[in-house]
């Protein structure tokens, strides 16, 4: 359906029959802090191609899985066209931004890949700079936007920058729900409906982000998995736990002064990727070896520590 939806590549508006429907479909980046309750606010053509992009990716990746090589490939052709025709459209040269230079407006494309190589450190050095200095570091972002810009940072490794916009205890955010008392998550940052699923993303932060749980997204179920924990912020302590079909996945370091040391438990059935954070010299009880780089090592099921220094020199 959304094929037919298209013109030259790029998802066109269309209106719901039901006319009392109208005001919420194309809607966009709903329920950004500059938003409205009432539908779309523009520019909604560039996210929403960009979202019809991700399907079309993730529809691909499916067909893969299945064995569905056709199908595969008449998605990724059309994914192809869609990347090409949205970075021609509404790239801007002069100032490495698409659209108007939102965060999501330049996330969005990064994470899809539609931003080519050469382009790609200027567009997320925007993306930084709308962040810590348009924004003096709270989210611009509504309820599909939160969603995909958490997720490319967190690829990425900027967990400094998602730190930033979580512990804003003013407008917008999610402390500055706890501030006004909020004991759920508010369908908008303003507040209307006070319990609602529509900014929940930041729940996958605390588990993929600061306790480093990440399904290495090549097995299945978490057979396979990284531990790569983010220090950020000045947090002295976090636990995360995954609850996998083979058993519980833990993960959970302290802070003391300049020492850091990590516990990690790697249920029967699986094995992991523990990437340590730091710069000093990692010490273990465990016979492991670095694989892969001098702070990453393969680990059997088991219960693991790991001590080292997060700066040299103290």
């Amino acid at each position: 359906y959304l094929a037919s939806e298209t013109q030259d590549g790029l998802l066109l508006d269309h209106k719901s029959h039901a006319m009392a429907m109208q005001a919420w479909n194309f809607l966009g980046d709903w329920l950004t802090p500059k938003g409205s309750l009432r539908g779309q606010v523009p520019p909604v053509q560039a996210i929403n191609s960009v979202h019809y992009l991700y399907q079309l990716q993730t529809a691909a990746k499916i067909a893969r899985v299945l064995g569905k090589t056709d199908d595969a490939a008449a998605f990724e052709a059309q994914a192809a066209v869609t990347s090409k025709a949205i970075h021609t459209r509404f790239f801007n040269p002069a100032d490495f931004t698409y659209t108007n230079g939102d965060s999501i407006q330049q996330a969005f494309p990064l994470l899809t890949g539609v931003v080519p190589a050469e382009l790609r450190k200027q567009v997320m050095d925007k993306v930084e700079q709308v962040i810590m200095v348009k924004n003096q570091g709270h989210l611009d972002t509504g309820m599909h936007g939160t969603y995909f810009l958490m997720k490319y940072l967190l690829e990425v490794d900027r967990n400094d920058l998602l730190y930033e916009m979580v512990y804003k205890r003013d407008y917008p955010g999610w402390g500055y729900m706890l501030a006004n008392g909020a004991t759920t998550v508010w369908e908008s940052w303003t507040g209307q409906s006070h319990i609602h699923d529509t900014l929940i993303s930041i729940g996958a932060w605390f588990t993929q982000g600061l306790a480093g749980i990440r399904n290495d997204g090549a097995t299945p179920g978490f057979k396979h998995f990284i531990i790569k924990p983010a220090v950020v912020g000045g947090l002295t302590f976090v636990k995360g736990r995954h609850r996998s079909m083979y058993g519980d996945i833990v993960s959970e370091w302290r802070v003391e002064k300049n020492a850091f040391r990590l516990n990690v438990t790697v249920p029967p059935g699986t094995t992991a990727t523990v990437i340590v954070p730091g710069k000093g010299p990692i010490r273990t009880k465990a016979k492991l070896s670095p694989s892969g780089g001098a702070r990453s090592f393969q680990v059997e099921p088991g219960t693991y520590s790991f001590e080292t220094q997060l700066a040299l020199g103290k």
